[in-house]
């Protein structure tokens, strides 16, 4: 992350203040990432800002023991487990509005007493789950994650190239990348305009 921090401001030869990996997007951009630089400089969702989001998403940047993880599965030893409820759609259509639904299980008394009293809130919508389906979208939940095929290359090239190199190699931070990264977001842009 630091490495990313000191790559960012180097590009924009600004002072890095706040970053958001996901600002509220749309149906087809949900991952949209700002940089706010010290001047007041604001970045909304270009190659650069959303490259640590790729490797992250990639898998490439996740610590090799994380993959052979002893608590990704149902039972947890947490109060609350929390997270985006992927598969919404599917699970519990009445509620998927393609503005992001935060999944929360509840683990043990204590954590069900405390949902209890969060439910009186006007500010809140919570609805209960009583299918399992969720665990196909959910899969942390069920298990490890599988290491990506390039793995091991990202980080042999990391310790041989250099950060700057693997993310122009692995996300869209080069020059090829911003190309292909403004394909995706004009295309992104022309199919939003059809649907409304």
């Amino acid at each position: 992350w630091l490495e990313y921090v000191s790559w960012l401001e180097k590009k924009y030869n600004r002072k890095l203040v706040d970053f958001k990996f996901r600002c509220k997007g749309d149906l087809y951009n949900p991952y949209k990432t700002s940089a706010v630089f010290i001047d007041g400089y604001k970045i909304i969702d270009n190659n650069k800002t959303a490259s640590y989001n790729q490797l992250f998403l990639k898998k490439y940047i996740i610590q090799r023991r994380c993959y052979k993880c002893q608590f990704k599965k149902e039972e947890r030893y947490g109060d609350f487990t929390i997270g985006d409820f992927w598969g919404i759609e599917s699970v519990m259509p009445e509620l998927s509005e393609n503005k992001g639904v935060s999944f929360v299980m509840t683990n043990n008394s204590k954590a069900n007493h405390l949902i209890s009293m969060i439910s009186k809130s006007e500010n809140l919508l919570l609805s209960e789950c009583k299918s399992k389906l969720y665990l196909n979208y959910q899969s942390n939940l069920t298990g490890n994650s599988k290491i990506p095929v390039k793995y091991i290359s990202f980080w042999n090239d990391y310790e041989k190239r250099g950060f700057g190199y693997c993310i122009k190699k692995y996300a869209d931070g080069g020059a090829i990348g911003n190309c292909r990264y403004l394909i995706k977001k004009y295309s992104r842009r022309i199919r939003n305009t059809m649907i409304k």
